[in-house]
């Protein structure tokens, strides 16, 4: 006897588009006639319901459980202490949102990619070297010629300057600042606020740039090498702030709802346009 894939096919399917994306983009998807185009959406809708879904049993551990709180030395301390089926589910809250982070990034990077032909690094090379000796800085400069015109991240980051509306690139330029991955010292607070208020200066769309690799390079520490980042949730009290921070978010942001913005105006792009 042998074993095959289940096949799953969700029943509701235009109900879940309006109730994830939008009544617009329903409309849209029932006056399309491009199957691709139709089969990208379903596949892009399939994993935000997944995501809902993970979201939903958060809410639920954290409704079924209330937190212990203990004072120590005049400081209180919170705990969630969240048990299901017998098992201690405490923090798994914030292993979900990173979960589902990863998930929108790649939703944004994969489904929502242009449809462009692969260039392998050694076709490129052999395209471009002609001589027999060639020097390591004409090497290097292919190198990164390479990777602005084929990496792997270059959709990725052609989303976040180019194809999302100015609106949703200055709520995203203004609400999260990208710090230096170079810093091997902690920050103060005035270095925190000089940091900012050099960020704010910048143009929207070299911020826009530095936050698109910010968020890539998050996604691919989650896929080759296991390590998760978790959304910025606490609010930053303390005189200093660790130099392994990578970014940092407004208060009144939220991530993941910014993410899912970013993908629902690619979404209603993809089904109204005709250059995919």
């Amino acid at each position: 006897m042998w074993k095959i894939p289940k096949q799953i096919t969700t029943p509701n399917f235009e109900d879940d588009i309006e109730r994830l994306l939008s009544t617009e983009i329903l409309r849209l998807f029932k006056l399309c006639d491009d199957k691709e185009k139709k089969m990208r959406l379903h596949r892009i809708v399939e994993m935000l319901d997944f995501a809902d879904h993970l979201m939903n049993f958060s809410e639920y551990l954290k409704s079924i459980n209330k937190p212990t709180i203990r004072i120590e030395n005049g400081t209180c301390e919170v705990k969630d202490n969240i048990r299901f089926n017998e098992h201690d589910y405490s923090g798994c809250e914030f292993d979900i949102e990173a979960f589902v982070y990863y998930t929108y990034v790649s939703v944004i990077d994969t489904s929502m990619a242009k449809s462009t032909t692969y260039v392998s690094p050694k076709s490129f090379f052999e395209k471009n070297i002609h001589e027999g000796n060639i020097t390591k800085a004409k090497v290097l400069t292919l190198c990164d010629e390479y990777n602005k015109t084929h990496g792997l991240s270059r959709n990725f980051k052609e989303v976040f300057t180019t194809r999302i509306s100015n609106e949703l690139q200055e709520k995203f330029a203004n609400g999260i600042m990208v710090l230096s991955d170079e810093r091997k010292t902690d920050y103060t607070k005035a270095e925190i606020d000089k940091c900012w208020a050099e960020w704010q200066k910048k143009d929207v769309k070299d911020r826009m740039k530095k936050i698109a690799s910010c968020l890539y390079s998050i996604r691919s520490s989650y896929t080759h090498s296991n390590i998760r980042s978790f959304i910025p949730s606490l609010c930053w009290d303390r005189d200093t702030l660790s130099h392994n921070t990578k970014y940092l978010i407004q208060n009144d942001m939220d991530l993941l709802e910014m993410l899912k913005s970013v993908i629902l105006e690619l979404c209603k792009e993809l089904i109204s346009s005709k250059r995919h």
